[in-house]
């Protein structure tokens, strides 16, 4: 709220700019609408210590494995694109070469970015 609340009352009290304004509303609603809820949450506080302490060695699990598969996407977009780049290398000449090396190219950061999905 701190962040938000100085730039809207600035935009509010500006003239002549409806439609600004109308955008700045419709940012600060939802926001001030999910700030409400959040406060209106309660925390679950019968959780026994003993489920506390598995549930914090199974997120631990979770997030080494989430790393280790992020590494690895990035491991092999790099290699893709080295195994690409040593195919192609880099076009020089006429323009249906330039345009076979950007359509690989793009393909290659396209299969890149698929790998990322399930990893």
């Amino acid at each position: 709220m701190f962040g938000v609340t100085p730039q809207i009352i600035k935009l509010l009290s500006c003239s002549g700019i409806p439609w600004t304004q109308t955008w700045g509303m419709m940012y600060l609603i939802p926001f001030l609408i999910v700030e409400a809820l959040n406060a209106l949450a309660s925390p679950q506080t019968t959780i026994s210590a003993k489920e506390d302490e598995t549930r914090n060695s199974l997120e631990r699990s979770l997030h080494r494995f989430d790393s280790l598969c992020g590494i690895l996407a990035t491991l092999l977009q790099l290699c893709l694109h080295a195994y690409l780049e040593l195919i192609l290398g880099t076009p020089s000449g006429s323009n249906a070469k330039r345009w076979h090396f950007c359509t690989r190219s793009l393909g290659a950061h396209l299969l890149g970015a698929l790998l990322y999905m399930p990893l």
